[in-house]
């Protein structure tokens, strides 16, 4: 018998052991930001489904996120219900389009308050998909705007 630490050794070498704890750790409300950073280092972690758009996310959770060098975890913030309207106005200037794109998006679907200045940012954007979902506010900016209908005279 090789007692408590050969068993641990065992389990962590079964790969569905390890995702039950990294399953078990990223969904933990009160995991220490300091905890969630180690996790996030991993280049992909082998949890399935997108564990942070779930997660209540804190101010240092939120920071860490915004700031991540990989474009899923600030995708997965931007589609965290917890994540306030500030927060998506930063990612609103993200350089990945995909997160832009779901920004605006989120903005109108959970009916978040919209900081100032944020839908003319997003209306000025290159994708014209992002444009089209501004266009769709109840006051859009003026660069999204139909133009007025021309009537002429026959």
């Amino acid at each position: 018998m090789d007692g408590l630490g050969g068993a641990l050794a065992r389990a962590a070498a079964d790969g569905d052991v390890v995702d039950g704890w990294l399953q078990g750790l990223a969904s933990n409300q009160v995991l220490p930001v300091e905890a969630l950073a180690r996790l996030l280092e991993f280049d992909e972690l082998p949890i399935p489904g997108r564990w942070l758009r779930y997660r209540t996310l804190d101010a240092a959770a939120t920071e860490l996120l915004v700031a991540s060098p990989q474009v899923q975890h600030r995708l997965d913030v931007t589609e965290n219900a917890t994540a306030d309207g500030d927060v998506l106005a930063r990612l609103a200037r993200d350089p990945e389009p995909r997160v832009r794109f779901v920004c605006a998006v989120m903005l109108f679907e959970y009916k978040r308050r919209i900081p100032a200045g944020v839908l003319e940012i997003l209306a000025q954007d290159p994708d014209p998909k992002i444009r089209r979902i501004v266009s769709w506010s109840e006051k859009p900016p003026v660069a999204v705007r139909e133009p007025p209908s021309v009537l002429t005279a026959e």
